[in-house]
């Protein structure tokens, strides 16, 4: 029980941070809305004959926009840092997404497949 209220007053004190709130939340909607997006954009770039680097591209942009998007609609003070953390949210989230799906691989291997629309 004491492992579950220290887990509950962790969480707790990370809402107290709104910056880091602000990040989280844009990558968590980064991650998902490209996940949401990524089969349409494959469809459209197999329809139009791109090759597989104009279709990563479009992911990597739909990331950024959506990253960006998020982190600073939510960011507590409006202006240029606002702006600034969107663009490292939106630029890493990629990143994050395949080290997040390499590490779930690597301690649970049968998820990983689930995790991941790549395959």
């Amino acid at each position: 029980m004491d492992t579950l209220k220290s887990a509950v007053a962790l969480f707790e004190e990370f809402l107290g941070h709104a910056h880091l709130v602000s990040i989280v939340i844009g990558l968590l909607l980064a991650i998902g809305f490209t996940q949401w997006a990524k089969y349409p954009l494959r469809r459209l770039a197999d329809d139009r004959g791109w090759q597989m680097a104009t279709f990563r591209f479009l992911t990597r942009t739909t990331a950024l926009l959506a990253g960006t998007a998020g982190t600073w609609l939510t960011w507590p003070q409006a202006g240029k840092f606002a702006v600034l953390w969107g663009l490292v949210t939106g630029f890493c989230s990629p990143l994050v997404y395949t080290g997040a799906v390499r590490a779930l691989g690597h301690f649970w291997p049968w998820l990983a497949d689930k995790a991941s629309t790549d395959s």
